[in-house]
């Protein structure tokens, strides 16, 4: 009896094991696998791109695209789950329904017409009239004539003359001049409130930066933030840019700020400017990966810092 206690517990184990195995193998997969991204995109008049996002070699793979409309596909393990495709089909189709509807319409509207056949004594189809006119014998007693519109028309003038010697200009004109005034004081209560808040709360983060004990927080805040940027960030791209103004000195603008991003994109996308033509045109490919574990370990690494949540809880509560 012993033994097989010990032997279902021994299999009960096992069993827990597995199961914790199992999900212990599928979070480190799903926190170090990284979801790797890739984006490619031009502008010739008009502008186009597509943006691909896999994971697990490709057993989740997603794609968003633009040419004169959004289109995207999701695939997983090879099978599609959704699709703009189908929709679009689906959409053609309704609209080809609607107007095959219409004309079933215009042809119901066409079969029951305002005139009804009635049979003559031959066997043939006589069309007579629902409203027929009145007969030739009868009085002229019995025709009635009532000018509606006229009427309507009249009193509807009388009305508005009535109405327009009530409401002089005077008074019209106050009102419009109070309502634009109360208008603008209301505006200018809601900004001057914003404008009293930002004030506030940049006061707070100037005081708490300039705090000695706050500056170890501020470096490590800053140090967290430039490792995720160049985590999420793109590890390669290649492309060029071509730009022209009709106005030289214009090009000359947008080639200072250029000049001030070179950093940023230096050895991989080249600018080109065109100070004798107006023109734009560019091609840009960018690929990069995300770890969701990076990600993670770097907010928990700023969330560790017990000053880093106190400055959190009182900026978020001023």
């Amino acid at each position: 009896m012993m033994g097989v206690l010990l032997t279902v517990l021994k299999i009960i184990g096992i069993l827990l094991l597995i199961l914790l195995g199992t999900v212990l193998a599928i979070l480190l997969i799903i926190l170090l696998v990284p979801v790797r991204y890739r984006a490619r995109g031009r502008y010739h008049e008009n502008p186009e791109g597509t943006a691909d996002l896999t994971w697990l070699l490709h057993l989740i793979h997603l794609t968003i695209g633009y040419r004169d409309e959004v289109c995207y596909s999701l695939k997983i393990a090879g099978h599609v789950f959704a699709d703009s495709g189908p929709e679009e089909t689906a959409e053609a189709d309704g609209t080809a329904q609607d107007t095959a509807g219409g004309t079933g319409e215009e042809n119901l509207e066409e079969a029951f017409s305002l005139t009804d056949s009635v049979p003559d004594s031959d066997g043939g189809m006589i069309s007579a009239e629902k409203d027929s006119l009145p007969e030739e014998n009868a009085a002229p007693d019995d025709l009635v004539h009532v000018d509606l519109p006229e009427s309507l028309s009249k009193s509807h003038t009388e009305k508005k003359q009535r109405r327009r010697k009530k409401l002089s200009f005077v008074k019209w004109l106050e009102r419009i001049i109070s309502r634009v005034i109360s208008r603008i004081s209301s505006a200018f209560r809601n900004v001057r409130r914003k404008w009293r808040r930002v004030e506030k709360k940049y006061r707070y983060i100037r005081n708490v930066i300039e705090d000695e004990r706050n500056r170890r927080t501020v470096r490590l805040l800053l140090r967290q933030i430039r490792r995720l940027a160049g985590h999420i960030l793109p590890r390669k791209a290649d492309g060029y840019v071509s730009f022209g103004f009709e106005d030289p000195e214009t090009t000359a603008r947008v080639l200072e700020v250029c000049a001030f991003l070179y950093p940023f994109y230096r050895g991989c996308v080249s600018v080109t400017p065109y100070f004798d033509r107006n023109c734009l045109e560019g091609e840009l490919m960018v690929t990069g990966r995300v770890r969701i574990g990076t990600v993670l370990w770097i907010v928990l690494r700023m969330f560790l810092d017990r000053n880093f949540r106190k400055w959190l809880k009182r900026l978020m509560h001023h």
